[in-house]
C-alpha cells in the first residue's frame, strides 16, 4: 500500500545537490565568505529554483559546527521582505520589526513577543532601526541576509525600492555586516537605481537549467533522484523517456518540478493508484502561467548575459548551442515589436548622388 502522506513530506524535505545548484551555491558561499564589511550581495535568479534554501545552507556554513542559524552564537540573521503594508504595499517598519525579532533584541519585552499588534504601536519606526543598528554588532552578527528581496519594488513612493535599498546599505556600512540579497530579477532593476549600490555590490546568477548539452545530463540526474521515492507507473518506469515533456512543464526550474510531482501525488492519491500519465497531465500548470513565467525568465536572463553577469553553471553550457525548437518557444511568448516611426508629415531624409534628379523637381 502506498503511503501518500510520508512519500509528501520525503519530496518536500529531499535536498537535491544537483550541479547547477553545487556550482551556484560554491560561487554565493565564496563571495559572501570574502566580501569587506558593508558590502552587499546579491544572488538572483527565476522564481522557483532554490534562493532561499541556499540562504539557508549558506548561514549554516558560515557558522561553527555545531551552531544552527537560530543559535544565538550565529554569525548571521534572515529577515524576509514581504509586503505587509496597506494594499500589499512593502513597509519599512515592518521589516525593520522583523529583523529586531530575528536578533532577539532586549527592546521586545516578554509580553509583547507573541502579540505582533501590540508591538507595533508601542515602539515607533525610528526606536526599530535604531536597535537593529545598535543590536547587530553587540550580537556579533557580521551578515544580514534578506530574502525575497524583489518586494521592494512594492514599495510606495517614486523611486522607494532606491530609497530602501539606500537604507539597507547605510545599515550595512553603520554595523559593519555583509549584506545578502536573494530575490528575483526584478531586483536587479531595483539596484540600478540606488546610488548607494553603485560599486558597492556583487551580483551571483542562479540560472534555471537550459536546453543544452551539460544542463540536459544535470536534468537526468534530478529526475532519476525524484523517480526514486515516487510512487510511478509502469508506463513512467523509464522517466528519462518523458525529460523533455517533464522540462517544458516545469521551464527546468527544480522548485517547478517538484511542485508539479507533488500536486500530481495528490491526483494519484485520490485515484488511490501510482503516478501515470493521467495525474502529471492533470496537475500541469496551464500554457498561459507558463508563458508569463517563461517571458519573464527570459527577459532576466538577456538582462543578465548583456550585462555580463554569469555563473560558472552558465559557462559550462556555452560550447553548445541551444536547438532551434527553444529559440522559437521563447520568441513566441515575447511581444512583438512595433516598427519606429518617424515624425508625421515629414520626409525621411535621404543620401541622393551628385546629378541625380529627385520626382517632382521641375529642371529648366
Amino acid at each position: 500500500m502506498i503511503n501518500y502522506t510520508d512519500i509528501a513530506k520525503t519530496i518536500n524535505t529531499l535536498d537535491i545537490n544537483h550541479p547547477i545548484w553545487t556550482r551556484t551555491l560554491e560561487l554565493a558561499y565564496a563571495r559572501i565568505a570574502l566580501a569587506a564589511p558593508g558590502q552587499v550581495v546579491c544572488v538572483i535568479g527565476p522564481p522557483r529554483v532554490g534562493k532561499s534554501r541556499m540562504s539557508s545552507i549558506i548561514r549554516s556554513m558560515l557558522n561553527l559546527p555545531g551552531i544552527g542559524i537560530d543559535d544565538p552564537q550565529s554569525l548571521s540573521i534572515g529577515v524576509r521582505a514581504s509586503n505587509c503594508s496597506t494594499n500589499g504595499a512593502f513597509s519599512t517598519k515592518d521589516f525593520a520589526r522583523k529583523a529586531v525579532v530575528a536578533l532577539n533584541h532586549p527592546i521586545l519585552s516578554t509580553s509583547a513577543r507573541d502579540d505582533t499588534h501590540a508591538l507595533l504601536r508601542q515602539e515607533t519606526e525610528g526606536a526599530y532601526w535604531l536597535a537593529l543598528e545598535r543590536g547587530l554588532p553587540a550580537a556579533g552578527k557580521r551578515y544580514l541576509f534578506i530574502d525575497e528581496a524583489q518586494n521592494i519594488c512594492r514599495a510606495k513612493g517614486r523611486n522607494g525600492a532606491g530609497s530602501v535599498l539606500d537604507a539597507w546599505k547605510c545599515v550595512a556600512e553603520d554595523t559593519g555586516v555583509v549584506l545578502v540579497l536573494t530575490g528575483t530579477y526584478e531586483l536587479h532593476n531595483a539596484m540600478q537605481n540606488s546610488t548607494h549600490m553603485l560599486g558597492r555590490k556583487s551580483f551571483v546568477h542562479f540560472p534555471r537549467y537550459r536546453v543544452t548539452r551539460g544542463d540536459i545530463l544535470g536534468f537526468h540526474s534530478i529526475l532519476q533522484t525524484y523517480a526514486g521515492y515516487l510512487p510511478l507507473a509502469p508506463e513512467l518506469e523509464n522517466i528519462h523517456a518523458y525529460s523533455e515533456y517533464l522540462y517544458t512543464g516545469s521551464l527546468g526550474c527544480i522548485g517547478l518540478l517538484e511542485r508539479w510531482f507533488r500536486d500530481a501525488l495528490g491526483n494519484a492519491m485520490v485515484r488511490s493508484r501510482p503516478i501515470d500519465l493521467r495525474a502529471l497531465e492533470e496537475s500541469r500548470a496551464c500554457d498561459t502561467d507558463l508563458a508569463i513565467t517563461l517571458e519573464e525568465i527570459v527577459a532576466g536572463e538577456e538582462m543578465m548575459a548583456a550585462r555580463g553577469i554569469e555563473t560558472p553553471a552558465l559557462k559550462v553550457a556555452t560550447q553548445s548551442q541551444e536547438p532551434e525548437a527553444v529559440s522559437n518557444e521563447q520568441s513566441s511568448t515575447r511581444k512583438p515589436r512595433k516598427p519606429r516611426e518617424g515624425k508625421p508629415f515629414v520626409c525621411k531624409p535621404v543620401r541622393r548622388t551628385a546629378g541625380e534628379r529627385v520626382p517632382g523637381e521641375v529642371h529648366v
